[in-house]
């Protein structure tokens, strides 16, 4: 394939019929440009981006780490809520690297409608487990 693509925009109507029929859609961060040539997305961006597009209630971007840490790797310095208008100022000190294309969509997924934004480790599955299931947070949340 080779090429890769930005979001410009997405039709949710089939997403929403097939959960609105309690199917639970998978796919693949592949689209299409204008010409009908496939793209790879970003991973990142397409979650973030289907977020938004169908409104969801929750976004959690799963990494392999607890959450953003203040000061990485020191577990006492994960950041338990960060505000959507402190973001920019934590880019090249507590956003580096790889966390930089998940932040950047949990960013745009707050920005354009989805409610709760969290980042969990998902190499720890009982976390997702915790919070759904007994309330329990863990990771980071990005709120407004």
């Amino acid at each position: 394939m080779g090429r890769v693509g930005e979001i410009e925009n997405i039709k949710p109507r089939l997403l929403e019929n097939l959960m609105n029929a309690d199917f639970v859609p998978v796919m693949a961060c592949i689209a299409r440009d204008k010409e009908g040539n496939s793209m790879n997305v970003n991973a990142d961006d397409f979650a973030g981006a289907i977020a938004a597009a169908i409104q969801a209630d929750f976004y959690i971007s799963l990494t392999d780490v607890d959450g953003l840490y203040a000061n990485y790797p020191d577990p006492k310095s994960i950041l338990s809520e960060v505000k959507l208008d402190t973001l920019a100022s934590l880019y090249g000190q507590v956003i580096q690297g790889g966390m930089i294309p998940k932040i950047q969509s949990c960013e745009k997924a707050l920005k354009n409608g989805v409610k709760n934004v969290l980042i969990l480790n998902g190499t720890q599955p009982s976390q997702l487990d915790d919070f759904f299931q007994k309330g329990i947070k863990s990771g980071t949340t990005l709120t407004h």
